[in-house]
Formats: structure tokens, sequence, C-alpha cells
């Protein structure tokens, strides 16, 4: 038996340290897609004057082509985040859930009273949850980039102030 518990205890404390790494790998996504996505956008505004300074003929198919090049980007981008959050935030509760069951085992309640807690005080079951608007927001600014590339501009240059 006691063979068992030290197998569990050192079972939790790895469950403990994945929490740790999995919260650490959510912070870094969210650093780097943020960073991503912030270097994507502020270059839409300025498609027209790109493909300007290039001075090829029939421009704006060209500058639509660029917003849908930076659109599609931006889409996959997101996607690629908000997949990956996704997917941590079922690392965590497969985590907690395993850290749950060795609790029980042993009577012993440390994340059951986290949940406990945080349940009582109205907390958000999963923050990941939360941080979910922040990519589905980029992901709206991009589809409606590829919108815009696909309709209004690729038929009206002059909605690019071209001539």
């Amino acid at each position: 038996m006691e063979e068992n518990q030290l197998k569990d205890e050192k079972l939790y404390s790895l469950g403990i340290d994945t929490k740790k790494d999995i919260k650490s790998a959510r912070e870094d996504i969210n650093k780097f897609y943020t960073s991503l996505s912030s270097l994507i956008v502020p270059v839409v505004p300025f498609a027209g004057k790109i493909v300007q300074t290039v001075s090829i003929p029939f421009t704006h198919y060209q500058i639509n082509l660029l917003l849908l090049l930076i659109s599609l980007i931006g889409i996959i981008a997101t996607t690629s985040w908000v997949l990956s959050l996704k997917r941590l935030a079922k690392e965590g509760e497969a985590v907690d859930s395993f850290l749950v069951g060795l609790e029980k085992k042993y009577n012993v309640e440390f994340i059951i009273y986290l949940e406990k807690h945080l349940a009582f005080n109205n907390a958000p079951v999963r923050v990941i949850n939360y941080e979910m608007v922040i990519p589905y927001t980029f992901l709206g600014l991009f589809c409606l980039v590829l919108i815009f590339a696909l309709t209004a501009g690729a038929f009206n240059p002059n909605i690019l102030n071209l001539k």
C-alpha cells in the first residue's frame, strides 16, 4: 500500500506540474498569436499604398489579392490559436479529473476544494473560455477583410480611392 501511495504522490505532483505547464503554454500561445495578429491587422489599411508603390496595371485587383492573402493568413493563424487553446483546455480538464480521482482515493481535498470555492464565488468555469474572445475577435476582423476583398473592393476600384 505504501508503494502505491508513493507512486500516487509522484503522479499527483506530476499533475500539479502539468497544470503549471498548461498555464504557461496558454500564456505563451496568447502572447504569440496576439502579437502576430496585431502585426497583420495594421497592414490592411495600407494595402492600396503598398500595391500603388509597385506600380502594376490593374492595381485594384492586386489590392484585393493582397487583402485576400492577408485575411487568409489571419484566418489560418487565429483558427490555429483557437484550436491550441481548446486543446489546452481539454488537457487541463483531464489533469483536473485525474487529480480529483487521486484526492477521492485518499480522501484529500485540494483541487476539489478549489472547484467548490470557485463555484461558490461564481467564478468562471475556465479562464480559457473567456480568453477565446480575443482570437474570435481577430477571426471576425479577418473574415470582414476577406468579405470585403471578395465583394465590394473586387468590383469597384474607386472604393479604395484608386483611379
